[in-house]
Formats: C-alpha cells, sequence, structure tokens
C-alpha cells in the first residue's frame, strides 16, 4: 500500500485526525500549527478537511509527517521511530525553539493553549505504543 503513514492515515479515513511534521531524518518536530487539524479524506491525495462544512482542504507531505493521532490528542494513530519535541523554552510571553525565537503572544491564555497543543503528541504517545515498521 506504500507508507506505513500511509496506512495509518488510509486507517482513519473520514476520521477527525492530528498531524504532526517535521524533519524525517531526525526525527524533530517542527511544531507546524496550520493545516494540521482536519477530517482524513482523499482528494487525489490524502488531505485534510477543515471543518464538515468546507471545500477547503489541506494535502498532507507524507514525506514530513512524523506522527497522527486522533484530534482529541488521547490516541497516537502512528509514530515516526526518532519523533520528539525540540527544546522549547518560554520566556514571558515569547516561545523560543532551540534557542531561537519561535512565536510571541498577546496574552497569557493564548499561550497556555498553545503549549498544551505543543505537548498533546507527548501524551498521546506515551498512551499507546505504535506498532510496526515506523521508518
Amino acid at each position: 500500500m506504500g507508507l506505513p503513514v500511509e496506512t495509518a492515515l488510509r486507517g482513519a479515513m473520514g476520521r477527525r485526525v492530528r498531524v504532526r511534521y517535521g524533519d524525517p531524518r531526525t526525527g524533530e518536530d517542527c511544531l507546524e500549527e496550520h493545516g494540521t487539524l482536519g477530517t482524513v479524506v482523499d482528494e487525489g491525495g490524502l488531505a485534510l478537511r477543515h471543518s464538515a462544512r468546507s471545500l477547503q482542504v489541506s494535502l498532507l507531505d507524507l514525506s514530513r509527517v512524523l506522527m497522527v493521532f486522533t484530534s482529541d490528542g488521547k490516541t497516537e494513530l502512528w509514530r515516526h521511530k526518532k519523533w520528539h519535541l525540540p527544546k522549547i523554552r518560554v520566556e514571558g510571553l515569547r516561545v523560543f525553539k532551540n534557542g531561537k525565537e519561535h512565536r510571541r503572544f498577546l496574552d497569557e491564555k493564548a499561550l497556555r493553549k498553545w503549549l498544551a497543543a505543543a505537548e498533546a503528541p507527548r501524551v498521546a504517545s506515551q498512551a499507546r505504543q505504535p506498532t510496526g515498521d515506523l521508518a
């Protein structure tokens, strides 16, 4: 059928998932936020439909997907064997990734929401260990 990640996504067809992108060589998550949440559909290629009322889809770059889990963050569907979060440091309302500024927030509430989303894959990976060939 193809890559293990493709198999996992096809198995999740019609379900709402979140994907995490990153560097497949190192396994480091890039903390991408846009186009990473939606219902798995096949639009001439695997894609995420952003909402049930929307025609907008984001085609998935399977070569950069490092993790797939349910949208609630509780169940891991697939994980690259080297997946890991980068080093994150928070100073005030700024987030640093590997020593470089990554994001700025206007308020504490938005920062906490972002941090919770950034940590969601770690929670999912602890809940279920992946199976199969993950390379």
